[in-house]
């Protein structure tokens, strides 16, 4: 039992187990390897694209919690409002609730018009 050794292997049986798929055992030749075309303008301008595209949805992470301050803000507003009266403490909640809200879509609207346009709303 100890000391024993594992018995060999037997050879296997089909010629093609041993290499299943030859055509991927030779390394890739060098005209597949490189770009068949140098770097155009496009090529830049859809990089443009993708980098516009991320800005767009690192804004919209940031308007998740713009959204998210606003809505409980005019939620816990409203309650204030309606179960203890009309204090200041629950106006000034509300109006702050109402306006992150505001902001919130105005931003949204000048991210979706920067996604249409393709660009920063400079340009």
């Amino acid at each position: 039992m100890f000391g024993e050794t594992w018995p060999d292997e037997p050879d296997p049986p089909f010629p093609e187990s041993v290499d299943p798929f030859p055509a991927y055992s030779e390394p890739v030749p060098e005209e597949i390897g490189r770009r068949a075309r140098p770097d155009t303008g496009s090529d830049r301008a859809y990089s443009r694209d993708r980098e516009v595209v991320a800005a767009v949805e690192s804004g919209y992470l940031g308007l998740v919690a713009v959204f998210r301050v606003g809505l409980f803000a005019l939620a816990l507003g409203a309650y204030l409002l309606a179960f203890r009266g009309g204090g200041y403490y629950a106006q000034v909640i509300t109006a702050t609730g109402l306006v992150t809200c505001v902001y919130g879509v105005h931003r949204y609207l000048v991210y979706r018009r920067v996604l249409a346009e393709g660009g920063p709303p400079g340009e």
